[in-house]
């Protein structure tokens, strides 16, 4: 970011290890509120080693057991400048490949800088496919289980003999079924990341359609829930940032419990539990539900 706006402060940081820290922002944009919160949490730990980044967050006040990140990572330098534009705060560290921008806000689940590079119809497009990929992700599995196990009556009977059609001989309950196949699904994404680029894709895929297959022939899984699963994982990568999407995985969890115990009512109790807890959440001062607009005060 080339403006005479920009600003630049320095720490060194650490006792064996000492570790430089550079906090930029763009002066007139951000909050002064904001700023200030930030400058006291880093000036406070002049004698604290930061290790990784679980150890910073909870230097700078923030539980280490939170779902929600309170801040993005990005490697790419237009996105550091979009949040300083934006007027966020952006914090390097020495030996760590990537920025930290505060504050992490849930508009961050979908607005990216690079869409901005396209007309704005597209833009808008994409941003609305991702809104849908975040539901289709949290909310089918539950729905399935919901409407399988224990509320079948609101379903259109063509489709539930369907489904039933489908679920024929299969030994386990919806609830545990699902769980089986999340199981596989999220094994087989994490052997993916470890797994060399050159062969990882090709493995997981073949894996996958064998796998898929074999568990369908052997009747321990539906069809209906191999296509629902599979949308579900393909609508999760919709979402900007990899803490992002995690932690709406482990929120589809807890909509799946809550469905299989009460059925749709309790699908829209873990939506309501959820949009409880993101209202809760704030990084110092604003809120995570917040509007982002440079300048603002919150708080």
């Amino acid at each position: 970011m080339s403006s005479d706006m920009l600003r630049v402060r320095s720490y060194s940081l650490g006792q064996r290890q000492r570790r430089k820290t550079v906090l930029l922002y763009a002066e007139g944009k951000i909050h002064a509120q904001l700023l200030q919160s930030i400058m006291e949490k880093i000036e406070k730990l002049p004698d604290t080693d930061i290790p990784d980044l679980q150890a910073l967050s909870v230097l700078l006040g923030f539980s280490k057991w939170a779902l929600i990140t309170r801040f993005n990572t990005s490697e790419l330098p237009q996105e550091a400048a979009f949040a300083l534009e934006q007027g966020k705060a952006v914090i390097l560290l020495d030996r760590f490949p990537f920025a930290l921008v505060l504050p992490s806000l849930l508009s961050d689940l979908f607005v990216s800088q690079n869409d901005r590079n396209f007309p704005v119809i597209f833009m808008f497009t994409f941003r609305i496919l991702r809104v849908i990929g975040v539901l289709v992700n949290v909310l089918l599995p539950g729905l399935y289980v919901a409407l399988v196990s224990v509320n079948p009556e609101v379903l259109r009977i063509e489709i539930a003999l369907s489904i039933a059609g489908s679920r024929e001989g299969v030994p386990y309950p919806a609830l545990v079924e699902t769980l089986l196949l999340l199981l596989i699904l999220e094994l087989t994404l994490e052997s993916a990341i470890r797994m060399p680029t050159t062969i990882g894709p090709t493995v997981t895929m073949v894996g996958g359609i064998i796998l898929g297959q074999a568990v369908v022939q052997a009747k321990l899984v539906s069809n209906v829930l191999i296509i629902i699963l599979a949308a579900s994982t393909i609508a999760n990568f919709t979402v900007i940032g990899f803490q992002n999407a995690t932690a709406l995985r482990l929120c589809k969890y807890l909509l799946l419990v809550l469905s299989a115990m009460f059925g749709v009512l309790g699908l829209f109790l873990g939506i309501v539990v959820i949009c409880a807890y993101f209202g809760h959440v704030s990084t110092f001062g604003v809120p995570y539900l917040s509007r982002w607009k440079a300048g603002r005060k919150y708080g």
